[in-house]
């Protein structure tokens, strides 16, 4: 059954098109990665289908009369629709809370009102919304500042989810783990894919034969590697402490390094 339709949905900021004509179909209880480099226009279409922007033409149709949407971006704020009621909502919220490893903030007033880390703070705001049982999940790049042990509870947990999920994110491994359909934004044109992230990825890997191909993909692996450190080592303090600034600065300066190679 579709849930969502989308018709030539295009968005411009200023004299920069992000967005020209895209189409799309969404089937309830779906799971759609949104799948590209930084900039191109993932977070830009995930928030017109949360309603965060308007698009500058095109036609979103929601075909159900009514329908709740839970939206997470990249800097942990959210946004939900649900009819819940508080009771329900707060029983939800805690028993999230405690699967995605935050028993310590599940003890305090369910506000959460304390210093947290960005990791932390994802996960809260994931709770939240979970509390508030959406339809839909629209999760932009949730994994941001995570540890291994986080992604894994936070994959677990959205496997469990009935719903429908649209999902923005680098991570190879949730990507391949969650999601059966990909909306793939690359060299200007963004083309729907039946199939799985693995699927896609190895037949690309193979149109590309590109010299000094091997040699990129051994140094993002090594990026990789540092970055999974690194995370971890993040989540260990909160931006108040001293350790934080640094291998907060060396992740995203190779966060970006590994855009720049891929």
């Amino acid at each position: 059954m579709l849930l969502l339709q989308i018709r030539g949905i295009a968005k411009s900021f200023g004299d920069k098109d992000v967005l020209l004509g895209v189409d799309m179909d969404v089937a309830q209880g779906s799971r759609l990665a949104l799948v590209g480099i930084n900039g191109v226009g993932k977070s830009t279409l995930s928030q017109i289908v949360a309603g965060r922007l308007t698009p500058d033409a095109g036609r979103l149709a929601w075909l159900r009369p009514t329908i709740s949407v839970g939206y997470l971006d990249q800097t942990h704020n959210f946004s939900l629709r649900t009819l819940e009621t508080e009771g329900e909502s707060q029983g939800r919220f805690l028993e999230t809370a405690s699967l995605l490893g935050l028993d310590r903030v599940a003890r305090w007033d369910w506000e959460g009102e304390r210093t947290l880390s960005g990791g932390e703070k994802t996960k809260l705001a994931l709770a939240k919304i979970w509390a508030a049982a959406p339809d839909m999940l629209i999760l932009d790049e949730p994994t941001n500042h995570m540890d291994l042990q986080s992604r894994e509870q936070l994959e677990q947990t959205l496997e469990q989810y009935s719903g429908t999920i649209i999902l923005v994110s680098h991570d190879r491994y949730m990507l391949e783990r969650l999601c059966e359909r990909l909306l793939v934004f690359e060299d200007k044109k963004i083309t729907l894919v039946p199939w799985g992230f693995q699927q896609w990825y190895q037949q690309r890997e193979e149109r590309k034969q590109r010299p000094g191909q091997k040699e990129r993909r051994e140094q993002i692996l090594l990026i990789e590697t540092r970055m999974a450190w690194l995370l971890g080592q993040i989540n260990r303090f909160t931006p108040e402490d001293p350790e934080y600034a640094p291998l907060d600065q060396e992740y995203l300066k190779l966060a970006q390094i590994k855009r720049e190679l891929s």
